[in-house]
């Protein structure tokens, strides 16, 4: 099980809740008592199994892993030698309301890129002057 700190100044991070990733989705559901795949669980398990990738890449590269939250919430922010956000949307289509919070954010902070992963999109859109990536959620693990 691995902690993901909120993207804010430390005093900040130490306050807010806190986001947990687990390695082994066994131990996820022996604590919960969840051990059915369901549609209202499986956005949860997707986006755990998604933000495990980022954050072992960011620990081999130096870098860290983080959630974005303030009216609005971005699932991951990978921060290297750049910040790319990670938004989990494992839906077959995808809104442009769904992706507001990534291109405010995007705007917000001066960003070119982020990622949405899909259930099985795989494009790409420039929305308010920066690229975001639609990947399915498989072609993104076989890419970390």
């Amino acid at each position: 099980m691995v902690e993901i700190l909120k993207f804010a100044k430390i005093k900040e991070q130490m306050k807010a809740k806190k986001k947990y990733l687990f390695f082994d989705q066994g131990i996820r559901n022996a604590l919960l008592k969840d051990y059915s795949l369901r549609e209202e669980n499986v956005g949860f398990v997707v986006e755990n199994v998604i933000g495990i990738a980022p954050y072992q890449v960011a620990k081999r590269g130096g870098g860290n892993l983080f959630y974005y939250k303030t009216n609005s919430e971005v699932d991951f922010l990978l921060k290297g030698k750049e910040i790319i956000p990670f938004e989990i949307k494992y839906r077959a289509q995808i809104t442009k309301k769904e992706t507001g919070h990534l291109s405010d954010l995007l705007g917000k902070m001066g960003l070119t890129k982020g990622i949405v992963i899909t259930k099985d999109i795989l494009k790409n859109e420039r929305i308010n002057g920066s690229e975001i990536f639609f990947i399915s959620a498989w072609a993104f693990l076989l890419t970390v």
